[in-house]
């Protein structure tokens, strides 16, 4: 047996672990990764104008750390948004896109 400490050898055999919370949390902090950063840092609005601005609001009083509380929520709204605009533009679409008719 000898005295030399063992020597540690590291592989890529074992998957890495995500750290975040949520598949959707800032992995990289660009455009379209969080809606707060996309309200706060990019200035992008995303839900209403009052809802946007109370996000900045917070945000610039408090930081925008304490706006992830509300993650859930806010992926949700997206969601839904992201839903209504696409049945808005199938609706659009059925209806004869572009056309001057009138619907009535």
């Amino acid at each position: 047996m000898t005295d030399a400490p063992e020597k540690l050898v590291l592989t890529r055999d074992v998957p890495l672990r995500r750290l975040t919370r949520s598949p959707r949390t800032m992995p990289n902090g660009r455009p379209a990764d969080h809606p707060v950063t996309d309200i706060v840092i990019y200035g992008f609005d995303k839900f209403s104008p009052r809802v946007d601005d109370l996000i900045r609001e917070i945000a610039r009083l408090y930081g925008r750390e304490v706006l992830f509380r509300l993650e859930t929520e806010l992926f949700a709204v997206e969601a839904a948004l992201g839903s209504l605009e696409n049945q808005l533009v199938k609706l659009r679409e059925e209806l004869g896109h572009g056309s001057t008719q009138d619907p009535k």
